[in-house]
């Protein structure tokens, strides 16, 4: 599937509270999935942020540009953010899910009090294999999302490189994700517990 179908067949999928994971095996498909996604979310207007650790800062700008987005306008008018795990899921020094998620629901909310209809984020996973004492939380936090995520403007989409996690945590991803990216397919996660209806 081309990147243009991606838009077509999984974007007019996703719906505003998605919280949705994405696995891939290597950089080319990482970014055939990601890049466009951010992409996308800018050209509707929405804000975006990425949270990046196993690529720096620098190469999802370069790979963000070489999709077409005007970086240095949409960074300098504040649409687009992109930081680092630390700068992000680290901010408080330690992980702790409930302040992030916290953070992660102001953030939607002040994009939406600036004018953007909402708020589009993806983020990369490995920094959590630095500190797997964080793992549980960091899974808690994940839990949470699909919950305290569902009835806001968001879409966030959590990336895991399938040859850095073990088999086991992978599972444990699956558990917390409704919908699951799989290279450029989109599908419902039957080992997600599912949520009482809206």
């Amino acid at each position: 599937m081309s990147g243009s179908s991606y838009l077509t067949q999984i974007e007019r999928r996703l719906k505003p509270g998605d919280h949705l994971c994405s696995f891939y095996e290597n950089k080319t498909e990482q970014f055939q999935v990601v890049l466009p996604f951010l992409k996308r979310g800018l050209d509707l207007g929405e804000k975006c942020a990425y949270i990046a650790d196993e690529n720096t800062v620098a190469e999802i700008k370069a790979g963000l540009l070489a999709h077409g987005v005007d970086v240095g306008r949409r960074l300098e008018s504040g649409q687009l953010t992109v930081v680092t795990a630390r700068e992000f899921y680290l901010r408080l020094g330690r992980f702790d899910p409930r302040a992030m998620m916290s953070f992660v629901i102001s953030a939607v909310n002040e994009a939406v009090r600036e004018g953007y209809p909402g708020l589009r984020v993806a983020g990369e996973s490995t920094w959590i294999l630095k500190d797997l004492n964080s793992l549980d939380d960091f899974l808690e936090y994940e839990t949470m999302g699909n919950a305290a995520l569902r009835n806001l403007p968001v879409k966030a989409l959590c990336q895991y490189n399938v040859n850095r996690f073990l088999g086991s945590i992978i599972m444990k991803v699956l558990q917390t994700h409704s919908r699951v990216l799989l290279g450029l397919d989109l599908y419902e996660n039957p080992f997600c517990e599912p949520l009482p209806a809206r």
